[in-house]
């Protein structure tokens, strides 16, 4: 299930990266101090915020994938140790359960996943940000 949710948060940023776009709660919101900044100064101070976003969605992206490959891991010890312990038809039935799980986990995760980004696509009104 760890395994499920970490492919799905990975799938979901490596897909926002590259339609360079972030989630919602990653845009930092740090507004201008000043009332008489100049334009150009304006401009740099929103660029700086794209930037911050897009390093914060990088950073959990790496994240997740790290998680992929040490659960990995995990699941593959756990099942070489089971494989001595248990019959065939147990870890066959072992094996179904855990799939159905998953197929369940993966149907919640993807409505969810809809969800955010039908928010994320009003957020940005329709088009994503580009990174220059």
């Amino acid at each position: 299930m760890k395994l499920i949710t970490a492919q799905h948060h990975a799938k979901f940023l490596t897909d926002l990266k590259e339609n360079h776009m972030v989630p919602k709660g990653l845009k930092p919101k740090v507004t201008v101090t000043t009332a008489d900044l100049p334009r150009r100064l304006y401009l740099r101070w929103e660029r700086a915020h794209i930037d911050l976003a897009n390093v914060l969605r990088d950073i959990l992206l790496e994240h997740w994938e790290d998680s992929m490959t040490y659960l990995d891991t995990e699941i593959n010890e756990t099942y070489k140790e089971l494989e001595p312990l248990c019959s065939v038809e147990e870890l066959t039935t072992i094996n179904t359960l855990i799939t159905k799980a998953c197929a369940a986990k993966k149907t919640d995760l993807s409505q969810r996943r809809t969800n955010k980004e039908r928010t994320i696509r009003r957020d940005t009104g329709g088009s994503a940000t580009t990174k220059k």
